[in-house]
């Protein structure tokens, strides 16, 4: 299983910056997740070097106990 943390203030900031949740841009040489464990990661965050705005940047962690 896979664990994705995320502050309630990491998902608001896109919200409030007006930010517009468009497709991913090709950052990292188009190798961008876009998900982790089930859970959609929109453009603005991203897991891998490149594929987030910065300050925007997520951590995904298997873990096996979930």
């Amino acid at each position: 299983a896979s664990l994705l943390w995320v502050s309630v203030a990491e998902l608001a900031a896109p919200l409030a910056l007006g930010a517009d949740l468009a497709p991913r841009p090709a950052a990292g040489g188009g190798n961008c997740s876009t998900a982790c464990g089930g859970v959609e990661i929109p453009y603005l965050f991203g897991v891998e070097p490149g594929c987030a705005l910065p300050g925007f940047e997520l951590s995904c962690r298997d873990t096996a106990d979930g």
